[in-house]
This record gives structure tokens, C-alpha cells and sequence, in this order.
């Protein structure tokens, strides 16, 4: 995604820009990405869109599946992906 974004975002001029992401680093199980890297990817997103003068709207995933007990969602809640979105970030500091 970070790759993609200047020609699938900042090409386009926007003001503001909705981020939700996560979902597929969990999905994939093994070959998901490590909370560490989620964390380094998002804040680096984030960074780039506010050197463009784009704000940003942060979204936590999804559920994957209907089922809070699968899998995926256990990895979502207790590698705390959301967690990591929803606290990265102060709303009072921009």
C-alpha cells in the first residue's frame, strides 16, 4: 500500500485520504506482517500523507468472517492491530 501511494492517492490531489488497513496483514496468516512492521507501515502512510497537506481518517479493521472467534479476528484482538491503530495516533495533535 505504501508503495501505491502516489499514484493511487496523491496523484489525485485529495484533502482528505481514509486509511484502513489490516485486514489482509492478518488473513494471511504465516505470511501476515508482524505487528512491528504493521505499526512502521501505517506511521510511515501517515507521515507521507501529511508532508502532501493530506489528512488523514484512520480506520481499525474489520472483522474477517462474521465470527470474533476465528482465527484471524483472535490474531486482530490479541496481536492488538486495532489496538495499535486506535492509540498510535493523538486526535488532539493535529
Amino acid at each position: 500500500m505504501l508503495e501505491r501511494l502516489d499514484h493511487d492517492v496523491f496523484n489525485k490531489k485529495p484533502l482528505w485520504m481514509t486509511l484502513s488497513c489490516g485486514v489482509n496483514d492478518v488473513w494471511h496468516g504465516e505470511k501476515g506482517i508482524e505487528l512491528e512492521d504493521y505499526e512502521k507501515n501505517i506511521t510511515d502512510i501517515i507521515d507521507k500523507a501529511q508532508a502532501a497537506g493530506v489528512k488523514v481518517v484512520i480506520l481499525t479493521s474489520t472483522m474477517i468472517k462474521e465470527k470474533q472467534s476465528t482465527p484471524q479476528n483472535q490474531k486482530l484482538i490479541e496481536q492488538e492491530f486495532n489496538k495499535l491503530v486506535t492509540g498510535l495516533f493523538d486526535p488532539n495533535a493535529h
